[in-house]
């Protein structure tokens, strides 16, 4: 029979695991409840009562919606020129899913996509994957990789913010 439980646990008593509460709208149910937490354990704010980043006030643009999984340094650069030329200049980026090294033994290389076989894939890696290398002949990438990659994209098209985001 296996063990049940994590053995790392080494209590077998919590004193606070489980808020309970009630009420007919959810949305306000929620904002009751992390107001009764917020006071019980003054460990943050609720949303109300925190400001708002000043990026908010500024145009982003996220990789997810143009490029989903197949991201590159090329596209990034294409659409970012695209926006500029446009008259709409990000001033903030998310670089999302597509830019760390992920295996995924649900789909195979070369083959066609199946869908929804991406979210199969899973991290095997903390650096840029080779597209945002320049050990990689055929990326656009440079010799800090995914830094120098994010400085140039700023220079060039005047970003004042970016994340990269991975999902897995």
């Amino acid at each position: 029979m296996l063990p049940i439980g994590d053995p790392s646990v080494k209590s077998s008593k919590f004193l606070e695991a489980v808020l309970v509460n009630y009420g007919e709208d959810p949305y306000d149910l929620v904002k009751e409840s992390i107001k009764i937490l917020q006071e019980r354990k003054g460990t943050f704010l609720p949303r109300e009562n925190k400001q708002m980043p000043g990026m908010l006030d500024w145009f982003g643009w996220c990789t997810w919606d143009a490029f989903y999984h197949d991201l590159s340094p090329q596209g990034i650069r294409e659409g970012l020129r695209g926006l500029s030329e446009g008259g709409t200049p990000a001033k903030f980026l998310i670089i999302d899913d597509g830019w760390q090294d992920v295996a995924n033994e649900f789909q195979k290389e070369g083959e066609p996509v199946v869908e929804g076989s991406y979210f199969g894939g899973r991290l095997v890696g903390i650096r840029e994957n080779s597209k945002f290398r320049s050990d990689n002949p055929t990326s656009e990438g440079t010799s800090n990789g995914l830094k120098d990659f994010i400085t140039s994209i700023k220079e060039t098209f005047g970003v004042k913010y970016v994340n990269s985001l991975q999902l897995f």
